[in-house]
Order: structure tokens, then C-alpha cells, then sequence
């Protein structure tokens, strides 16, 4: 074999154009090898990031969002977009591995919009291999509408109430000073006095007062603060005429306004229509006696009769009509009663005077009961009286007596329970008296709307108001 021997012949290299040449293409392409590469890497770089913010730019462009972009002296490249949509959630991946990419591009995205959340993360690791992984999908982004309105508010008043436990019959009291609202004082005929004031009405709905004028032979109404009365029923005279009245000790006015009246001296009982001065006799073939009381409920008008020992209904005795006497099945002068409308219906409680008690008797029975007082005993004790004239009942049944010779009226609570003792409400026990706290013989009692008490004040020809207080 034969080398190539470039020399000459004194041993010298001989200077050949052809090898430097040579020498310096190879320089060349190995020079623009390397440009190509550096290029390639930033090009590969430049287009992923500029990827990334289109992505970023097109979510932007479609919703509100904050973005922080930091660039950095890194070895990868990171982008993480967090969208915020109505239900759509999707992860995108892009792996990037090349040790040429020299620029770190790093921004993060966030972006709230209602309920999707979406995220994108690129990661670069440190090998040399450079592998792209990409996961499609589709995100749904729904724009929102933000909307200004104006609330009107109005401002609204506090109101505190303080509300009082209800009291009962044992706690209820009245002031102990009457207020004169019928008669003077002094017995007369004129409009503004009375003359022995027998029972007494009142008009539940109206609180009108109806007064049994008994020695002025009248009915006559005061209107409330009136100071003279009207007269309703009689002449002022004693008469047996269908216009007159003698010696009336009890009234009744009914929802109509009629007027039931009972005309004791005659012996009957006189239905006026209201407005009306001319009467008609219910009581004409009762075959009674002396009417002391009067009252109409369910269509029937019932009667005391005095001379009898008896309570008539429609004529017929449904109390007593024994004679005299001591007997539960009998009863002893009755005068003033009334008739439970509430609770026990058509049940009465009678003033069984001459017995000093108070008697309930209940629809059908052939005896009574004794509900307060003792059977034939008369004193001024809290259990006892002395010639009851007259009862009423409030709308809790509770009794409310007029206890005519202890010059007291006496409340026997029956609600919320039953009290065999009486308590004084209005007089004083066995002292009789014409000052506005004392009362002499009294016969008669009534309660208005709101339980003030009214007390017919016999012997001192008037009739006092006791304002209730608790």
C-alpha cells in the first residue's frame, strides 16, 4: 500500500489550499448545527408559551379573571388555569422534557365564573427527552350578567305589649265608694228621683239602666251619665190598667228591647213591646200570687211568686209550690232569682229569702240545692245572710247577692272554684248608712259589660256604681 505523501522532496509539508477549504465547511456545518438546534429550542419554547396564552387569552376574553404571569431563570415551564363553570370539570396536561429550553415561562390563571373548575398544569423534567402529552376537552363557560339594583328600605316601628295574666273571682275587687247614678238621696216623683228603688236591669249591649221605681209605680231608664231618667212603663200612679203599674219590684228587657215587668201589688206579669207604653198580662190564668221577680229566656217567661213559695214557668211551678218551708223540695218566700244562660242552661238560683239561702234548682227537679248560706240560720257571718233580696250571675257564674238586712252585697265565687264563703264587695256588714260607701236595704243588684257593680240602694232612694278595679 502507498500513503499519500504530501511533502517535498527536502522533507517539508507542502501548504495545500484543498485541506483548508475542506476544513472550514466542516466548521461551518457544525456551527449552523448548533444555531439550528439553539433555534429549534427556542422556537419549540416560543410556540408553547405562545399556546398557553392563547388559551389563556381566549378564557379571559369570556370571563372576569386575575392573571399573574412570572417569568424566571428556570428549567421548566409551568401554567396552571383554574376555570370556574356551571358543572364541568377537566385536568389538560402538557409534559414538556428538553434540556436546550433555557427561558422559564411560568403564568398562572385564575378565573371564576359560577360552578366549573378546569386546570391546566405544564411540568418540564430535568431529562433530555422531550415527549408532549395533550388530553382535549371541552369546557363549557356561561357568562354571568352582573345586575345593579336598588333596595327600598322601610324603616318599621317596635311595638312592645306588655299583656296581664287574667285574674279571677277571688282577686277581683271594686272601689268601696259608689258613684250615685240614679235618684238624689231623697225619695221623689220628678225624673231625676226615686222612690223606694226596688231591681234593677242592665242592658248588656247598651249599659243602659232600667230601674223597678217601685213606689212611683214606673219603670224608668237612664241612659249612661244621664242624670234624669226615662220613663218606659207606668203612669207614676198605682193602677191595674193595661198602662199602669203597682208597686213594680222587678224588670227584664229582652234583645228586642221589650220589656217584662213584675207587677207585684196586681199579681201579674206585663209584657210592654218596646216603645210601647200600653202592656199585655202573660200571667193571666197563672192563678199566682204575689210577683216579686221576672225573667224570660228560651221563650219562656218565668215568675217568683212571693205568696206561694213558688217559681212559675209559662204557668207551670218548677220550683217549689210546696208551701212554706225548710224542705229541699221547698222554699220560703222567694223574691229576686235568675236563670244560668252559659253553662248549666235554665238552671235558677233563687233568692229563697225567708230561708236565708240561696237555692239552685235544675231544669226538672223536684228539689233544690243549697250553694251558699245555711238552711234557716240569719246572721252578718261570710257563710250566712239575712234576708237575701236579690241575685245575678256574671258570665262565669259566679253569684253576686244582695244580702237586703246585712246592708252588703256578698260574692260567692263559683270560677275558677266552687267557695262556700262570701266576701263583701260593696256595704258593710250590719251597718247601715246614706254615705257613698255604706248602703241601707238594699233589693236590688246588676252588673255591666265590664262587671262594674250597680246597686239599687232601697231605703236611700238611689242607685250607686261601684267602679270594679281589678
Amino acid at each position: 500500500m502507498m500513503w499519500f505523501n504530501d511533502t517535498n522532496n527536502d522533507g517539508k509539508i507542502s501548504k495545500n489550499p484543498h485541506r483548508r477549504k475542506c476544513a472550514f465547511s466542516i466548521a461551518c456545518v457544525i456551527i449552523g448545527l448548533l444555531i439550528c438546534g439553539i433555534a429549534l429550542g427556542v422556537g419549540l419554547g416560543l410556540h408553547l408559551g405562545s399556546t398557553s396564552n392563547n388559551d389563556a387569552t381566549t378564557i379571559s376574553s369570556t370571563s372576569q379573571a386575575n392573571a399573574s404571569t412570572t417569568v424566571g431563570q428556570n428549567t421548566a415551564t409551568t401554567m396552571v388555569a383554574n376555570i370556574t363553570s356551571l358543572s364541568t370539570s377537566s385536568t389538560n396536561t402538557i409534559l414538556i422534557n428538553s434540556s436546550t429550553l433555557v427561558p422559564t415561562i411560568s403564568m398562572t390563571t385564575n378565573v371564576s365564573l359560577i360552578s366549573t373548575s378546569s386546570t391546566a398544569s405544564i411540568a418540564t423534567p430535568t431529562t433530555s427527552t422531550t415527549s408532549i402529552t395533550w388530553t382535549s376537552s371541552t369546557t363549557s363557560i356561561t357568562p354571568t350578567t352582573s345586575t345593579t339594583s336598588t333596595t327600598s328600605i322601610t324603616p318599621t316601628t317596635s311595638t312592645t305589649s306588655t299583656t296581664t295574666a287574667p285574674t279571677y273571682c277571688p282577686n277581683w275587687t271594686w272601689n268601696g265608694t259608689g258613684i250615685i247614678v240614679a235618684g238624689t238621696g231623697t225619695s221623689g216623683s220628678a225624673l231625676n228621683a226615686l222612690n223606694q228603688p226596688w231591681n234593677i236591669f242592665i242592658d248588656s249591649l247598651t249599659d243602659i239602666l232600667y230601674v223597678a221605681d217601685s213606689l212611683n209605680h214606673r219603670i224608668i231608664k237612664y241612659l249612661p251619665n244621664a242624670t234624669s231618667g226615662i220613663v218606659v212603663a207606668g203612669t207614676g200612679s198605682s193602677s191595674s190598667l193595661s198602662n199602669g203599674l203597682n208597686t213594680p219590684k222587678d224588670v227584664f228587657v229582652d234583645s228586642s228591647g221589650n220589656i217584662f215587668v213584675a207587677d207585684s201589688v196586681n199579681h201579674r206579669i206585663q209584657f210592654f213591646p218596646n216603645g210601647s207604653l200600653t202592656a199585655s198580662t202573660i200571667s193571666t190564668t197563672w192563678n199566682v200570687g204575689t210577683l216579686n221577680g221576672v225573667f224570660f229566656y228560651n221563650k219562656t217567661t218565668y215568675a217568683s211568686d212571693f205568696d206561694n213559695s213558688a217559681v212559675w214557668a209559662n204557668s207551670t211551678a218548677v220550683a217549689g209550690n210546696q208551701g212554706a218551708g225548710s224542705n229541699l223540695n221547698q222554699l220560703n218566700q222567694p223574691q229576686g232569682f235568675t236563670i244560668d244562660t252559659q253553662y248549666n242552661k235554665s238552671t235558677m238560683y233563687i233568692a229563697n229569702s225567708n230561708q236565708h239561702t240561696i237555692v239552685q234548682w235544675l231544669p226538672g227537679a223536684s228539689a233544690g240545692t243549697i250553694v251558699a248560706g245555711i238552711n234557716g240560720v240569719r246572721n252578718g257571718l261570710n257563710t250566712t245572710f239575712d234576708f237575701p233580696l236579690a241575685i245575678k250571675l256574671d258570665s262565669y257564674a259566679n253569684l253576686f247577692i244582695a244580702d237586703n238586712n246585712n246592708h252588703r252585697i256578698q260574692l260567692y265565687c263559683r270560677y275558677p272554684n266552687v267557695s262556700s264563703t262570701g266576701r263583701t264587695i260593696a256595704g258593710t256588714s250590719g251597718i247601715s248608712g246614706s254615705t257613698q260607701t255604706l248602703l241601707k236595704y238594699p233589693a236590688g243588684l246588676a252588673l255591666d259589660s265590664l262587671l262594674n257593680l250597680y246597686v239599687s240602694d232601697t231605703s236611700n232612694n238611689r242607685v250607686l256604681k261601684f267602679m270594679r278595679i281589678t
